[in-house]
């Protein structure tokens, strides 16, 4: 864990990644078995209940600017009712955020019970 990168660059990176997996995973063969739909999606899901508390965290942080009279609102609208209203808007994403990591939870508690078919079996392997 690198902790010396700036909030922006590791949101750019976890970005970045996120996209990175929304490329590989258009091809169906992305995947080679169940198991790793079940790995990824509990990566997924980790990542889903994680980021909840980085909004929580950046909306404090945001409040506590506006304490110093630091923010400026471009259109010299009071930052109070600015900052007020993207505290919400964050803590609206971060209940939507904790709903999308019950369903991926509810996912994966089907996604663990389940295996690749292994019924066929090829000639080649039969013949001794």
């Amino acid at each position: 864990m690198d902790l010396t990168r700036t909030p922006t660059q590791l949101a750019d990176d976890a970005a970045e990644a996120v996209r990175s997996l929304c490329h590989v995973t258009i091809n169906r063969d992305a995947y080679k078995e169940p198991a790793e739909i079940n790995a990824a999606v509990s990566r997924i899901e980790a990542l889903a209940y994680s980021l909840p508390q980085a909004l929580q965290q950046t909306a404090r942080t945001l409040q506590a600017m506006d304490e110093d009279p630091g923010i400026r609102i471009d259109s010299g609208a009071d930052s109070a009712e600015k900052v007020a209203e993207a505290v919400l808007e964050l803590e609206q994403a971060a209940r939507a955020l904790n709903a999308a990591g019950q369903a991926l939870s509810q996912a994966n508690q089907r996604l663990c019970t389940m295996g690749w078919h292994f019924s066929y079996v090829d000639d080649e392997d039969n013949e001794a």
